[in-house]
């Protein structure tokens, strides 16, 4: 039983890597089922056996990326100084690979509809791992004496990763682009700032008034 556990790992882990490539080479659109499944080694039919169809083997091949990718901009982030500048590079990182993961593979705005419903699912266990972190940022910051509140820190760290892609949507509803490499993230960095910068300001409060 293990090692047909371990044989069928080896087999889903083939057509994530696969495709991986078909994507970054055709684009989304342009990748069929045949050529993951000749990349991978596999039949079409074999690749039904585990997974639905192109939308979820993307939406797996983005997370893996993005797991990795999210490790090593908190390494990054903890290596910055004080509360307000660890969030507003975080934030502002993420939302840049976002940007340049979905562009590398030429996702039109119509298919990343229907792919973040799928995506979403799967990263939810990654999201709050985000938010944790942010919410671990913000604990260490009231340490410090950065921020003093008495409000839930975890409701703040979700508010801050809404932020996050309030800012995203915003940007394509604002382009009205066609793909999300016409999206122009010039501003955003600028937005983030002054948004973390209100937000933490209001969760600091004179001693006067505790």
């Amino acid at each position: 039983m293990i090692r047909k556990d371990i044989k069928k790992d080896l087999k889903k882990e083939a057509i994530l890597q696969g495709a991986a490539g078909c994507f970054m080479q055709f684009g989304y659109e342009k990748t069929t089922l045949d050529d993951i499944g000749k990349s991978a080694s596999l039949n079409k039919a074999s690749i039904y056996y585990y997974f639905k169809n192109k939308e979820e083997i993307f939406s797996e091949v983005v997370l893996q990326e993005a797991t990795t990718y999210i490790t090593e901009l908190q390494t990054k982030t903890n290596r910055k100084r004080g509360l307000e500048s660890k969030i507003v590079f975080y934030i502002t990182e993420r939302i840049k690979k976002y940007n340049e993961v979905i562009t590398l593979h030429r996702l039109s705005l119509s298919n990343l509809t229907g792919i973040e419903t799928v995506f979403n699912d799967l990263y939810r266990t990654v999201k709050e791992r985000e938010i944790q972190y942010i919410q671990t940022l913000l604990e260490k910051g009231k340490e410090q004496k950065e921020i003093t509140t008495d409000l839930d820190l975890q409701d703040v760290s979700i508010n801050l990763f809404v932020i996050s892609d309030a800012l995203k949507y915003e940007a394509l509803r604002a382009k009205k682009a066609r793909y999300k490499g016409d999206i122009d993230m010039a501003n955003a960095p600028q937005k983030i700032a002054f948004l973390v910068h209100l937000i933490l300001k209001g969760l600091t409060y004179p001693n006067d008034k505790k």
